[in-house]
């Protein structure tokens, strides 16, 4: 309940209240005049005074129960009640000051009581008057409600809203209008039309303004009025006159939409749609629309050569499937590409070959869909009349298949060219001979543009007999845009029109590379080493020796020892070992300079000469041939090479004590960087196992983490659990050499097969002795398939001579094939996994490690 109704009940309440006390009033007069004109009575008192001179009640005589009060003119005037018999009393029913008032109160009891009766009167139109004021303030907060909700309302809409005084002068506007102009609202209102909007847009607006106070209506008008910004923007206006009693104008109410964009949208698609019925009129093909309504096809509209070409109009067949325009047949075959269209959703082209009315055709049709909120609602279809072309292609096809016979079988190359340089046809041989994957790739290519074409010189000969007109021939070392290298013997032969200009170019060439090859055999096998393709050792001492200047200085060396070659050998075989050193031997060529030398030393070794070179360049070089061995993938084994380096500054250094300077410098090197190398080989034999065996990186981890467990429970040292930790990763490493289709064999093996399965620990076993990274695991490769009792492999250990690492690979490589299955192993649950080595403890397995492994291991 809101303060302005709950006092307005109040009010109500004491309103009628005092209306109530009023004619109460007015009663009790009426009735108390009545009274006392017939209830009059007299009787006698003796007036006495008290010490003090007061006049105090008394008493005539003992039997006298009445007194009665005079006034000054000793008249008797009122009677009153009996008061008691002792004299001085004023414990009575009146004191004599209380009878006193009573007296003057009976004397004046019609004038008292029109005195209160007035003063209610009074208090009633005090409180009308109040309620009237009340209900005044409520009107004025609703008005002033209603005016802030007005002018919210007027202040945040788009729509620019003010009026006008008179033809010329402003009155208020909101907040839209006033934006518009970039003025506040005691800017605007009073002001002129030509203050604001200026004397041309204000002479327009004011005739308008005319008209409406004139013809007292409303009007629509469309004004260009340049705003605040000084922005040209066309406004839609509508101008109503407010009339006032009289009928007459009182003030004209404008309101405004910017409607330039609008505007400029629609001039757009006008001419848009003027554009559109020019090209689809005056266009070469025909065009065609049809509607997809519900998956069937509807024709809308044809232009006019499609009408001219086909024989049909668009009278003739707007709402009309093919079916219905052509016939059951053929129209089947015009809507199978209109539906492959639909569904494609995409722009299909295709030939077609109609019999219509204007005659027996062929044509070539783009047919695209239009897509509107994913659905295909029309299909746009531009035909081109390719039948004259078809004649005369079938015609040059005729004429072109002997030539081109000739062309594609000759056992020479042939490359024809156009005379900007473009090739225009190719042949087998020569794209044979360039090694190119294909002729339509060749063809893409322009021979004045190809760099490779320039380097060799070949370019500039055919740009040559473009210009002279004049044949050339030769022989050039060419490497080509596919890599191919090769010596071409080339002739260059222009074909000349009427007037004697080269229209094309044939280049006719033949591979003399062989020969050539042959010759330079010999000589490139006597500075090389035919593995690596680097110089070899005799050809570097030679150099070394012609390097060695004054004018040569700085010069550097580095010498370069390849890692893990003997495992790869041993592990993976030579072959992996050769494509380990062909590999480094890449990444050094490549992260040198064109000027350095690089060569084979011998073995795993390689040598490095740098002329002119300090020893910031030297570390420099250095440092890029291990980043680009860093980034190189292991296969199988991550390329690593221990580099050192050594400079001879002054011309009376030997260069061999800088040679020796730089080996010292390497095996130092070697030697520091042994723990990451070790790393290195390590990760590179897990990644080949884990290949080799698909034994999942998850399942690795697994049975690394359940025997790190197992070990700590049996209080092994930290060192140890270093060695059982890299064992529970490589402890089938021999695996890495047995045939793979043997390892992941599904079903039972051949007794030739377990065989061959048996050696892999001592394979592992010799693979880690061979290597010092892995020399602390080998016992423990080897004797991780002994038995307990004894009868196990390869050497038959029993108890306690089976080192303790081997025993607990053996544990828990059991239960992870057991759980997890393998080529011919079913996958059994855990409890079934805990029996069986329950069953094999004291036979297969070390009864007391079993123990720890179920009951404290499993059991967490």
């Amino acid at each position: 309940m809101t303060s302005f109704t709950r006092n307005n009940i109040i009010i109500k309440f004491f309103t009628r209240f005092i209306l109530v006390i009023i004619l109460l009033n007015l009663i009790f007069l009426l009735k108390t005049d009545a009274e006392d004109k017939n209830n009059q009575v007299t009787l006698f008192i003796n007036e006495f005074m008290d010490s003090n001179g007061d006049t105090i009640l008394g008493k005539d005589g003992d039997s006298s129960d009445w007194i009665e009060i005079y006034n000054p003119t000793d008249k008797p005037k009122y009677i009153l009640q009996p008061t008691p018999a002792a004299p001085n009393n004023t414990r009575g029913f009146f004191s004599l000051k209380t009878a006193g008032f009573y007296s003057f109160y009976l004397n004046n009891k019609l004038l008292i009581h029109l005195i209160i009766i007035l003063l209610l009167i009074l208090v009633f139109l005090s409180i009308i008057f109040f309620r009237a004021t009340v209900k005044l303030k409520q009107s004025k907060s609703q008005l002033k409600k209603i005016n802030e909700e007005q002018a919210l309302l007027l202040n945040n809409i788009q729509t620019q809203i003010w009026y006008l005084k008179d033809v010329d002068r402003y009155g208020r506007a909101n907040k839209a209008h006033l934006d518009f102009f970039d003025i506040n609202i005691e800017g605007l209102e009073n002001r002129s039309l030509f203050e604001i909007r200026g004397e041309k847009e204000a002479a327009v607006c004011i005739k308008g303004n005319i008209e409406v106070f004139k013809k007292k209506k409303q009007i629509k008008t469309e004004e260009w009025v340049k705003n605040g910004k000084g922005e040209k923007r066309l406004l839609s206006i509508i101008k109503t006159p407010k009339l006032d009693d009289n009928g007459q104008v009182e003030f004209v109410i404008c309101s405004a939409e910017d409607i330039t964009e609008k505007k400029r949208i629609e001039d757009q698609i006008r001419n848009l749609a003027q554009e559109y019925e020019t090209i689809i009129n005056y266009t070469q093909d025909a065009i065609f629309l049809v509607n997809v309504e519900n998956q069937e096809f509807k024709y809308h509209r044809l232009n006019s050569i499609h009408e001219k070409l086909t024989g049909f109009t668009t009278e003739k067949i707007k709402g009309k499937s093919p079916i219905e325009i052509v016939g059951k047949k053929l129209g089947k075959i015009i809507e199978a590409n209109y539906r492959r269209c639909l569904e494609e959703k995409k722009t299909i082209s295709y030939e077609e070959e109609l019999e219509l009315p204007a005659g027996k055709r062929v044509w070539h049709t783009n047919l695209s869909p239009v897509i509107v909120n994913g659905e295909v609602v029309q299909l746009v279809g531009v035909s081109r009349d390719i039948t004259e072309r078809k004649q005369m292609e079938k015609k040059l096809k005729q004429n072109e298949n002997e030539y081109r016979n000739l062309f594609e079988e000759s056992p020479i190359g042939l490359v024809k060219v156009d005379n900007k340089g473009n090739i225009i046809d190719i042949n087998k041989e020569m794209l044979n001979l360039l090694g190119s994957p294909g002729k339509e790739e060749t063809l893409q290519f322009n021979l004045l543009k190809m760099s490779n074409l320039q380097i060799a010189g070949l370019s500039q000969q055919l740009e040559l007999v473009i210009k002279k007109g004049r044949p050339i021939s030769g022989e050039k070392f060419y490497t080509s845009y596919w890599g191919k290298k090769l010596w071409l013997n080339y002739s260059i032969k222009p074909i000349l029109d009427e007037k004697g200009e080269v229209t094309e170019v044939i280049i006719v060439c033949q591979d003399t590379t062989e020969k050539r090859k042959a010759e330079e055999r010999i000589k490139y096998l006597t500075f090389h080493d035919s593995l690596t393709g680097l110089y070899n050792r005799a050809y570097f001492n030679e150099e070394m020796k012609r390097y060695n200047t004054e004018r040569q200085l700085p010069l550097s060396i580095i010498i370069g020892d390849v890692n893990g070659l003997k495992l790869t050998n041993d592990v993976f075989g030579h072959q992996e070992g050769d494509n380990l050193l062909i590999k480094v031997a890449r990444i050094i060529k490549s992260s040198c300079r064109q000027e350095d030398l690089v060569a084979r030393w011998g073995g795993d070794e390689f040598v490095i000469l740098l002329p002119q070179t300090d020893e910031k360049v030297a570390r420099e070089i250095c440092l890029r041939i291990k980043e680009s061995c860093r980034k190189s993938r292991a296969e199988p084994i991550k390329p690593s090479i221990a580099l050192g380096y050594a400079t001879q500054k002054e011309p009376g250094e030997d260069i061999r004590d800088i040679f020796k300077k730089a080996e010292d410098c390497m095996y130092k090197n070697k030697l520091n960087e042994s723990k990451n190398t070790h790393n290195a080989i390590i990760s590179s034999l897990k990644k080949a196992l884990s290949e080799t065996a698909y034994i999942s990186s998850e399942r690795s981890q697994q049975v690394k983490k359940l025997a790190l467990e197992l070990g700590r429970a049996l209080k092994l040292t930290d060192y140890e659990l270093t060695h059982l930790d890299l064992l529970a990763e490589l402890y089938d490493l021999g695996k890495v050499v047995i045939c793979p289709n043997i390892i992941q064999k599904q079903g039972s093996l051949t007794p030739e097969e377990w065989k061959e399965i048996k050696r892999h620990p001592e394979i592992g076993y010799q693979i880690a002795n061979s290597s010092p990274e892995l020399s602390n695991i080998a016992e423990g490769i080897l004797s991780h398939h002994e038995w307990w009792d004894g009868s196990g492999y390869p050497r038959g250990l029993k108890g306690e001579k089976i080192p303790l690492i081997s025993r607990i690979i053996a544990i828990v490589d059991a239960y992870d094939v057991m759980t997890n299955g393998g080529p011919y192993k079913e996958a059994i649950s855990k409890e079934e996994a805990i029996k069986e080595l329950e069953k094999g403890a004291g036979s297969q397995f070390d009864p007391e490690i079993v123990d720890i492994f179920i009951n404290q291991v499993l059991a967490e």
